[in-house]
């Protein structure tokens, strides 16, 4: 919640209140990878196109 709440700009933002986020719970995808696993095999299901909107399903192939 904090790696979200930290990258929110808005006026009544209180840093102190939303801290920083734990380096070894948030991090680069590929600080989490094992060897021979790509980021792109992550999701089970394939992801929407930005196209699709918000909320959408893909297509089953």
């Amino acid at each position: 919640m904090r790696s979200l709440l930290s990258r929110m700009d808005h006026t009544s933002k209180d840093p102190e209140a939303v801290g920083t986020s734990d380096p070894l719970i948030v991090g680069a995808v590929s600080t989490f990878l094992e060897p021979g696993e790509e980021d792109t095999t992550l999701s089970p299901t394939s992801l929407s196109h930005r196209a699709s909107g918000p909320g959408s399903r893909p297509e089953s192939t």
